[in-house]
């Protein structure tokens, strides 16, 4: 009879403890895959400026800052981009701050915003603007974009050849000291309206080997 209790009890006993580990329940907050995403306007966002846009190769030249979350030192450098959307919303001389990271080996641009825009004007796989869209310009950007343009003086004009000779200051976005020189024009009506002897200010970039002036104003 003793003997018979005793199982009982065990039996008991072992029961209890098998239902108390059904009811265990695991431990929450569990560590989960971090994000190696970089968020906008992260301190990891480096800030730089746009020397060349490459849109047949999907690269971007840019002049930029300490990349600290790459350990890398400014420099000016080619960059993939991880859309090509993200060039259409950029061009030569933009003031920016960016998103990079190591993939296959290169260094891949994963987001871009224009740096006068910290909220808005983001260029990325979600919110990238649509082509030829072009978002309103505040008068502060107005300001910006002025002050990109360099002043000078129209010492010829080629129409035939859509060529222009412009004696100028320094073009700050091409790192280019004051001097004469004959540039392309990206628009042969750019010389439609100024002749030899203009003031003007304008604008000019790197374009396949060139120098290529994109706009022209009469100056002020």
């Amino acid at each position: 009879m003793k003997t018979f209790n005793t199982l009982l009890i065990l039996v008991t006993m072992l029961t209890g403890i098998a239902q108390a580990a059904s009811h265990t329940v695991a431990p929450t907050g569990a560590p989960s895959a971090k994000t190696t995403a970089v968020p906008a306007n992260s301190p990891d966002m480096a800030a730089g400026e746009i020397r060349k846009i490459d849109l047949p190769n999907s690269k971007v030249t840019i002049k930029h800052g300490e990349i600290r979350n790459l350990d890398m030192p400014g420099m000016t450098m080619v960059f993939q981009v991880k859309d090509v959307a993200m060039l259409n919303n950029i061009k030569v001389g933009d003031s920016v701050r960016f998103s990079a990271e190591k993939a296959g080996g290169a260094i891949v641009v994963t987001m871009i915003q224009l740096a006068s825009s910290p909220d808005s004007g983001k260029i990325g796989l979600a919110t990238t603007q649509p082509t030829g869209v072009m978002a309103p310009v505040s008068p502060a950007n107005k300001a910006a974009i002025n002050a990109e343009m360099t002043s000078g003086e129209v010492r010829k004009v080629d129409l035939a050849n859509s060529k222009i000779t412009i004696k100028h200051e320094e073009i700050k976005n091409l790192d280019m000291p004051g001097m004469t020189m004959v540039f392309q024009v990206k628009d042969a009506e750019l010389l439609a309206k100024v002749k030899t002897g203009d003031k003007i200010r304008f604008k000019a970039e790197k374009s396949g080997g060139a120098m290529m002036v994109t706009d022209i104003q009469a100056a002020k």
